[in-house]
């Protein structure tokens, strides 16, 4: 059963990066921080859906707490998590903690999203959501008897989009980063991101003034990221997608929106939300937008994925269809037309996967180790060095670096 969706969304600044969550309100509950959330994206329809023919679609609601009862048989263990959105409860989003599956699942139908009707709803009559980033937070009553409970929560985002927007894929390690090992290091085990962000303008190599520190991003990739968000795609009348109208005698805006995605596991979706929040270079940040990365919560897991079966590809592009594609479709995007303006790796396999999910081969692009955007080959096996087209979209026919780009058309 479809949703007919009423209200209409005014775009506003969901493009600019934000370094802090909104600010509590009095409402906010309080608690420890020990849990992990991923983002949500939500899908509203055209306005001009007239017939019902779709509703709002949204990814999945995932998040997951430690276990702290020992006693798992304890009548006074409660498993209740209450979902507040910008600050306030959403009664009918309470969910379920599955302790032996470390999960999370609405109390009303044991599922991983909501009814369409509720989120049309908090985003039309109660105002609840708005278009842009939304902060979302969990919060679990952990007790380990019938006299001490120990209130957890855990934070993510609720980003709503359009379905006539269009989608950026950039991988983070490696992508974002110098490098896919050390990034790791320097972004989650000893935070030293925060300490050199490159935004020192007198290291022509984009590191700090202390030699011994060098910026983990590549130079030039905030800039490179914030000045493809900040451009619109027109569409002229009689355009051939899935959102235009062909009654319609004006241009239409596309919004351009990021999604970041990740081999790290579960584990470190909260850590990785920090890094990309943060991280700075003259003045610019990188654009808002979901992170999607593997369910599993084990390293382990992650290297024989990586190191012995190579086979990242297939992961992203599992999760782009998910939590990306499925959504889209369900708001009206049926047939991925002109979903997605371009895909970010630095490894063949991350073109494997943009290019699974549909983005043109032509829009494919490799940042490699010496901070060199290429265009990606399909049969570039070994390293993204080896890729010899260069990208002329960004530079003009000419190779240059990251940070030498300017971003003249999309």
């Amino acid at each position: 059963m479809t949703t007919k969706y009423m209200p209409s969304i005014t775009s506003t600044t969901t493009n600019s990066p934000s370094t802090h969550p909104p600010p509590h309100t009095q409402q906010d509950p309080r608690g420890i921080m020990d849990g992990i959330a991923s983002d949500v994206l939500v899908v509203t329809p055209n306005e001009n859906n007239d017939d019902n023919s779709y509703c709002i679609g949204c990814s999945d609601f995932l998040c997951s707490f430690p276990n702290r009862n020992k006693n798992k048989n304890d009548i006074h263990n409660n498993n209740l998590v209450n979902v507040y959105i910008n600050g306030r409860i959403i009664p009918e989003l309470t969910m379920t903690f599955h302790e032996s599956k470390g999960q999370c699942r609405f109390l009303h139908g044991n599922a991983l999203r909501p009814d369409a009707s509720l989120l049309a709803r908090l985003i039309g009559l109660d105002k609840i959501l708005h278009s842009g980033k939304n902060l979302i937070r969990y919060v679990h009553e952990s007790t380990s008897d019938s006299k001490n409970c120990t209130r957890l929560y855990c934070e993510a985002y609720v980003f709503v989009w359009s379905v006539g927007d269009r989608i950026v894929l950039s991988d983070i390690d490696g992508t974002v980063t110098r490098s896919d090992i050390t990034s790791v290091r320097d972004t989650i085990l000893t935070d030293n991101y925060s300490n050199h962000h490159g935004d020192d303008n007198n290291d022509p190599k984009g590191g700090s003034s202390n030699s011994s520190k060098r910026s983990v991003a590549h130079r030039g990739i905030c800039r490179l990221f914030t000045d493809l968000a900040a451009s619109e795609i027109v569409l002229e009348q009689g355009s051939n997608d899935a959102d235009s109208s062909s009654s319609s005698s004006r241009q239409d805006l596309r919004n351009i929106r990021f999604v970041y995605l990740t081999s790290r596991p579960f584990s470190l979706k909260r850590a990785t939300r920090n890094f990309l929040n943060a991280v700075k270079q003259d003045g610019h940040g990188l654009p808002a937008g979901p992170i999607l990365c593997r369910s599993t919560m084990s390293w382990a897991e992650v290297l024989i994925h990586e190191l012995i079966h190579k086979n990242s590809d297939e992961f992203k592009a599992d999760a782009v269809n998910r939590q990306i594609i499925l959504p889209f479709a369900a708001a009206g995007n049926a047939q991925q037309q002109n979903l997605f303006v371009a895909g970010f790796g630095n490894r063949p396999t991350d073109g494997k996967a943009y290019e699974k999910v549909g983005v043109p081969l032509k829009d494919i692009y490799i940042i490699n180790s010496k901070s060199m955007i290429i265009r990606y080959e399909r049969n570039c096996k070994d390293s993204p060095n080896v890729c010899k087209e260069v990208v002329e979209q960004f530079t003009g026919g000419v190779c240059c670096s990251v940070e030498e780009q300017h971003v003249n058309r999309i």
